[in-house]
């Protein structure tokens, strides 16, 4: 059978779907819709082509009460801003204020007490173990974001001590782990969502999947 591609786009997002009147071969969706993570790595990279001092900060571990899970960004800029979220609010004006600009990544466990629960809205208190690191320039994280692009799946490796940070390739069965000297942050979708059918709510469907780091096939 003849394929007939249809094609829709909008202002806001660059999405492109493809769907075809019969065909048996399913057909991936390409779309460029941010994640937390992707925007927080852009904007660290944006910053640092600007020439602008930026640290980059994972949760690393978490304790008791804590809104952001384990793997979590959050970028500092030299002059307090900040991008990302590691603590749902409870720590990050504390971040944008300890801008430290070390030359090495260390590690740190921040306890939220009872008295900060109550003020921050939490159930009760806990304890966030943060990996800080000083980027030194923008070519890894670049380089994540064009693998993200292709929906390709990446590990970023960290060791605490260390200057900089080195890629690897991340398969399926990846996750992020920490194990106290050693950070692994996995990039990329782990799962596959078929939408069938590609109208409008097929689109918007897509959408919410992208953001949420699905790998999309329509």
């Amino acid at each position: 059978m003849q394929r007939v591609p249809n094609r829709q786009t909008d202002d806001r997002y660059d999405v492109v779907l493809r769907y075809y009147s019969i065909s048996p071969e399913p057909l991936y969706c390409l779309m460029s819709i941010d994640n937390s993570d992707h925007e927080v790595l852009k904007t660290a990279a944006d910053w640092l082509e600007q020439g602008q001092g930026v640290e980059l900060v994972t949760v690393a571990r978490t304790w008791g009460s804590s809104p952001r899970p384990p793997g979590s960004l959050a970028a500092i800029r030299e002059d307090g801003v900040l991008v990302g979220s590691v603590s749902g609010g409870c720590v990050e004006k504390q971040l944008s204020e300890s801008f430290r600009d070390a030359d090495k990544s260390r590690a740190f466990t921040h306890r939220i007490n009872d008295e900060d629960a109550r003020r921050f809205g939490l159930a009760c208190g806990g304890e966030l173990e943060l990996v800080f690191e000083t980027l030194q320039d923008a070519s890894i994280l670049r380089e994540i974001l064009a693998k993200l692009e292709r929906r390709e799946r990446v590990k970023r490796q960290v060791h605490v001590g260390d200057q900089a940070a080195s890629l690897l390739a991340a398969d399926r069965d990846d996750t992020f782990s920490w194990d106290g000297q050693t950070l692994e942050q996995v990039y990329g979708p782990a799962w596959r969502v078929l939408i069938i059918g590609a109208g409008q709510l097929s689109r918007y469907t897509a959408e919410f999947a992208l953001a949420l780091d699905f790998e999309v096939v329509v």
